[in-house]
């Protein structure tokens, strides 16, 4: 039987919490092995700037909250804007790197977004002529919209690519 191996740390779910609005943003990657691929979904909040109001203002609510809503620099936070780095390493070198932008549900930035399913596949990260087993080292990073020091986030962990069989052709 073909034993599969993750670490533990990758299947646990790592967290950053944001307690109130001007809190930070957070993170957080789920790592499911797929035999002999990784998927990684997962769930981001980019916090709002002190120049966006946190909620949209209700029905009752003076214009001026309506035009600080609206206000354009606001726009990557009410569409929880994010964009994303994928980066795998192997022996602290870079094996594979991508990267992606994303925007959260309904323009509403209560909910956060949702990272929909990245398949990392172990095949093409060895070769064809690799026959090896190894483990690799994934990252998954938050790039904050509005450039804000210290609020970039990156979550990651350990897999593992079993050995990959070899087919000889026909002659």
């Amino acid at each position: 039987m073909k034993r599969r191996w993750i670490s533990a740390a990758s299947l646990s779910v790592a967290l950053c919490s944001a307690g109130s609005a001007f809190a930070g943003n957070s993170l957080r990657v789920t790592a499911n092995d797929l035999g002999g691929n990784i998927r990684l979904t997962g769930r981001y909040q980019v916090s709002n700037p002190p120049y966006c109001l946190a909620r949209r203002p209700s029905g009752g609510a003076p214009s001026s909250s309506y035009k600080q809503w609206s206000d354009p620099r606001c726009v990557p936070y009410i569409a929880q804007h994010g964009s994303f780095r994928v980066t795998v390493l192997y022996r602290g070198r870079s094996q594979f790197s991508d990267s992606f932008d994303m925007d959260g549900p309904y323009w509403n930035p209560l909910q956060g977004g949702r990272i929909n399913p990245y398949y990392i596949y172990c095949r093409l990260l060895q070769g064809v002529r690799s026959a090896n087993a190894r483990t690799y080292h994934w990252s998954v990073t938050l790039i904050d919209p509005f450039n804000r020091p210290g609020y970039n986030l990156t979550r990651g962990g350990t897999f593992h690519c079993a050995r990959v069989a070899h087919r000889s052709r026909p002659r």
